[in-house]
């Protein structure tokens, strides 16, 4: 009857039922109340994890639609995920931004930021993708700070951002404790230093 009556349509799969037209989907949607509309996305991701369905980008509406932002920030990552492994990487990044947006503080915000930092490199974008480097080496471990702020330099050298390469390596270094040398003679001079100290031991 609903499809007779231009309501609803197939989708191309018995699973799914689609609305005729977008305005008719927007028409009900706005008459249903915040409560009712959150009710309804909590039966939809219950039925889609029932089927163990494979759709992270639905399951993510739907879990940002029951006010659930932790559910949705994993949906986002699953989503960059699969986009990442489709080489589809400025969607990738897009998602891993979602998941960061809704969750900021989870315990994996760092691995997130990575995730979103090698999307970004991936994409060809060096100077966006070396700044969140950094960003994710903030809170990181002490290990892992420097090899994201590693990463972070290599990234501003890719791009042509040189100044800023050579000041984040220099950083690095003085967290382990040697110095970047400023000038072409500080340079030969601290490669003699380093020979004569190799030839002593």
């Amino acid at each position: 009857l609903l499809r007779a009556d231009r309501l609803l349509r197939d989708s191309g799969s018995a699973l799914r039922i689609e609305t005729y037209h977008d305005r008719i989907r927007e028409t009900m949607t706005t008459r249903l109340s915040a409560a009712d509309a959150r009710t309804i996305h909590r039966r939809l991701i219950n039925a889609l994890n029932a089927r163990d369905a494979d759709d992270a980008e639905g399951l993510f509406e739907h879990y940002r639609g029951a006010g659930d932002q932790e559910g949705a920030s994993r949906q986002a990552v699953r989503a960059a995920q699969k986009a990442r492994d489709a080489l589809a990487f400025d969607m990738a990044a897009l998602w891993y931004r979602s998941a960061l947006e809704l969750a900021p503080q989870s315990p994996s915000a760092i691995d997130w930021r990575q995730g979103l930092a090698e999307s970004l490199a991936n994409a060809g974008r060096p100077h966006d993708a070396g700044e969140m480097y950094l960003d994710a080496a903030r809170d990181a471990p002490r290990a892992r700070h420097v090899d994201l702020q590693s990463r972070a330099a290599e990234q501003f050298l890719v791009g042509g951002h040189v100044d800023r390469g050579f000041d984040v390596i220099g950083n690095v270094l003085g967290e382990v404790g040697l110095r970047f040398p400023r000038s072409r003679r500080a340079m030969i001079a601290s490669f003699l230093v380093r020979r004569l100290q190799l030839r002593w031991r």
